[in-house]
């Protein structure tokens, strides 16, 4: 998965895979990749988007597809449970003028 990831790029997705596990097992959903579906996902990004800025949330959502791109090509699930799901919406801030 490193695919020449930089340092940072790689703790981004560990960290997005370390949220989504805990979440995952407070609320007494499945762990193992084979069994996560989509509405396991959603359920952590909406969790993400009611605890954070959009653009944390989209950055998770992106770490996580990434996860689930390597699934599908390691032959650990045949489809990505994320597949067609869109990012949540990330409303452009204003730069502020000084």
């Amino acid at each position: 998965m490193a695919e020449n990831k930089s340092a940072r790029t790689i703790k981004t997705y560990s960290e997005a895979l370390r949220l989504f596990t805990e979440h995952l097992r407070r609320n007494g959903m499945p762990t193992a990749v084979a069994s996560i579906t989509r509405e396991h996902i959603e359920t952590f990004i909406t969790d993400q988007l009611g605890r954070h800025k959009p653009s944390t949330a989209c950055v998770r959502h992106r770490s996580l597809q990434a996860f689930w791109k390597c699934c599908v090509e390691e032959g650990e699930v045949r489809e990505s449970p994320m597949a067609k799901m869109m990012p949540p919406k990330v409303p452009e801030e204003p730069v502020p003028v000084i």
